[in-house]
């Protein structure tokens, strides 16, 4: 699944890398530290994730998404196989995100990140370890 230098790619997500964090880059910057999410609870409701608040978390599949538990306004952005952006939505506290049919990977990100680095849909994403 992953080369050697760590990239995802290939768009083969049969295995999840060992590798507790990951850093999400675009164009060769990086825009954050990813923290993945092991249990369903987490995958369900990444505000949960222990080391969340100060990075952001990757999710592998299509399950909905709650904002339960976020103390800050959260994106949610969804790419498909080859890691390119296919939507980006905001997530509360009390609104539930359903994930496109393309969807394969999530990031949930504080918003202040989409701001910062002007993400838009179409945007190609890399995952390294």
């Amino acid at each position: 699944m992953f080369s050697r230098s760590g990239s995802t790619s290939n768009g083969d997500f049969g295995k999840v890398p060992k590798d507790p964090v990951l850093w999400v880059v675009r164009d060769g910057h990086v825009l954050a530290s990813c923290v993945q999410a092991g249990a369903f609870t987490h995958r369900i409701c990444p505000a949960l994730i222990e080391n969340f608040s100060t990075s952001a978390a990757v999710l592998y599949g299509r399950l909905p998404v709650f904002g339960l538990g976020s103390k800050k306004h959260l994106v949610a952005i969804c790419l498909d196989s080859s890691l390119r952006t296919v939507k980006i939505s905001r997530l509360t506290r009390l609104n539930i995100l359903l994930p496109t049919a393309k969807t394969k990977v999530m990031i949930v990100a504080p918003e202040d990140i989409l701001r910062r680095f002007g993400v838009v849909e179409g945007d190609q994403f890399e995952l390294k370890t």
